[in-house]
């Protein structure tokens, strides 16, 4: 459930659009999880590892072009926050 939440925010975030933001939800999903469901420390969590390995294995895709899209996602929605004044950098 809390995937749709993520996949809700992002978008409304970025606005409508193309571009697959599906990989950066289910990180968003899973870092929550992890964080908050788990009770992970945050200075444990290893992003390469934990996170975009787990996002690669779940969508079937390679760890390397997964991170990518990942990041280029989180790119695009830091840049729109910051210039909607929502966010410093």
């Amino acid at each position: 459930m809390m995937q749709i939440y993520a996949e809700v925010l992002i978008r409304s975030i970025l606005g409508p659009g193309r571009g697959n933001t599906r990989p950066f939800a289910y990180a968003v999903y899973i870092t929550a999880e992890r964080l908050f469901v788990q009770h992970m420390p945050l200075d444990e969590l290893l992003f390469t590892k934990d996170i975009y390995c787990a996002v690669a294995k779940r969508l079937g895709g390679h760890p390397d072009s997964i991170t990518r899209q990942i990041e280029r996602v989180a790119g695009r929605c830091r840049e729109k926050l910051c210039k909607d004044g929502l966010s410093r950098r």
